[in-house]
């Protein structure tokens, strides 16, 4: 599994592990469903926090920082890939989460997670950073829709030692 996947799939494990964020989310009988990578298409009919991924391309090294040789045939990259998480929620559920004010405060725990939680980064991360835009309401699926794109660094080493 190459480095960004392990991450992609440590964020996933992070928000699915997390207690209050399942009890913003309704506490899900299975976490894994309510939140899980993007599926397209994809019809959301209870609240869900799905997220995509890039490392930039299926370059190794595209959207480095910098690359630097280590010695013998090694290499290392810092990455700025990006994961984009949506906060999705059900206006017509009969049960919270249901409203606007409902997916911003998910948003603001995914936020929390990602950003503020010092004690419990994602390993082998740095430089998380977050661009939240506006709520919207899609009024075809009556769902509240919240979305943050991520940007943070890792390295990537590859070759040699």
């Amino acid at each position: 599994m190459d480095a960004f996947t392990t991450i992609y799939t440590a964020v996933i494990a992070k928000l699915q592990g997390d207690t209050v964020l399942l009890g913003l989310l309704g506490n899900p009988a299975d976490p894994t469903a309510a939140i899980r990578r993007a599926q397209t298409p994809e019809k959301i009919t209870t609240a869900a926090v799905t997220l995509r991924g890039s490392d930039g391309s299926g370059i190794p090294f595209s959207g480095s920082g910098f690359a630097q040789a280590l010695g013998g045939s090694a290499i290392s990259a810092k990455k700025n890939p990006t994961i984009e998480i949506s906060v999705w929620v059900n206006s017509q559920s009969s049960t919270a989460p249901k409203t606007g004010q409902d997916a911003d405060a998910i948003e603001q725990r995914v936020n929390f997670l990602l950003l503020q939680d010092a004690g419990n980064m994602i390993p082998g991360t740095f430089n998380w950073q977050g661009t939240t835009f506006p709520q919207s309401f899609e009024k075809d699926t009556w769902l509240w829709h919240n979305m943050t794109r991520y940007r943070f660094n890792y390295f990537n080493h590859q070759g040699g030692s």
